[in-house]
């Protein structure tokens, strides 16, 4: 069976490219067509086909419920030129030139959140949102000077896409003074699954700097190892006010008990679509971040992931679990440049 299906993508790959009179002929088409080659036996990593000898065991992650052919779909997609939103990231360089900052994850002057509540104006400088063709669609959170987490990117075409920070009224344009950036690249997490949602956080890189005077500045990362269960966590984004209802002009608040995956597995969720890439709390706000107030600084623990509904009985929002990733966010943002708060 292993054979038959290998064979079969081979086929595949060899008919795409038009040689199909010599595609049992491995050998040659690797050494004829290096670059295809190479998508293809990703494509057969990325479905277990084959083996990654260059992964170690302890950074293999299982494919839980992997669509069928999905990682097969998205070679077919690079064979026939069709592109999509995300760009394989070369090494970051790191930047030394970086002023001292010691201020992050500073809100500002807001209202008291009771419920879901409307926020103050600037009350979460590091909020934004992404927005394609000039509409809103998704939120995102300021980690640095050039770069956001979110995770609602695949299927867009990252040209059209811009993010703004400092909104608050969608309706209002001169409520506030906003700052929008293009975007120079998108990247996605190499493990993300769209069939479970695992690893479902991307960075989102501005097309230039912003500088952090007046009320900006960007959100604290997380403790390394910290499960922050039992928290009490804040979910910031222009979603629906309600199940089926029109999204918010303005931003909203929430707080949030943030719960353990054990006890999240127990809920009306099957247990194995809960990873430990994933956190769970309160309720969904598409692409929003899930901070947790530390003293005075605010830290991203969760980017909000999938639910079922909106605040739904026993069906929790789930968030992708952001001190999971410090270092791949890290290795990938080298390029900025980040406040670093006093211990």
């Amino acid at each position: 069976m292993f054979n038959n299906k290998k064979k079969f993508y081979l086929l595949l790959f060899a008919l795409l490219i038009g040689i199909i009179d010599c595609y049992d002929d491995e050998e040659m088409l690797k050494q004829q067509y290096p670059e295809e080659y190479e998508q293809y036996l990703q494509s057969l990593r990325d479905q277990n086909i084959v083996d990654d000898d260059s992964t170690s065991p302890d950074q293999k992650q299982p494919q839980q419920n992997a669509g069928p052919g999905s990682a097969f779909l998205q070679w077919l997609q690079l064979i026939l030129g069709i592109t999509t939103t995300t760009t394989a990231a070369p090494p970051a360089q790191e930047l030394t030139d970086c002023e001292e900052c010691t201020v992050c994850g500073r809100g500002g002057n807001g209202t008291k959140i009771v419920g879901g509540t409307e926020t103050g104006i600037t009350q979460y400088p590091w909020m934004g949102m992404l927005l394609y063709n000039n509409r809103f669609y998704c939120g995102c959170s300021l980690i640095n000077d050039r770069y956001t987490a979110a995770h609602c990117v695949s299927g867009f075409n990252q040209q059209r896409i811009t993010v703004r920070l400092l909104e608050h009224d969608r309706s209002d344009d001169s409520e506030t003074e906003t700052i929008t950036r293009n975007v120079e690249k998108i990247i996605k997490h190499p493990r993300y699954s769209q069939t479970t949602f695992d690893n479902d956080i991307a960075l989102v890189k501005l097309a230039k700097p912003v500088k952090f005077e007046g009320v900006l500045n960007h959100v604290c990362m997380p403790v390394a190892g910290e499960w922050y269960t039992g928290r009490e966590g804040i979910v910031t984004g222009w979603g629906t006010l309600k199940e089926g209802g029109d999204v918010s002009n303005t931003l909203q608040h929430v707080q949030v008990p943030i719960i353990s995956n054990a006890a999240c597995r127990k809920t009306a969720y099957a247990p194995y679509r809960i990873t430990d890439n994933m956190m769970c709390a309160g309720y969904k706000d598409g692409g929003g971040p899930l901070v947790v107030l530390d003293d005075d600084k605010h830290r991203l623990v969760g980017v909000v992931s999938w639910g079922e509904g909106c605040a739904k009985k026993n069906y929790p929002g789930v968030y992708a679990r952001v001190n999971r990733y410090g270092t791949w966010i890290k290795q990938n943002t080298k390029d900025s440049c980040k406040c670093e708060p006093k211990p």
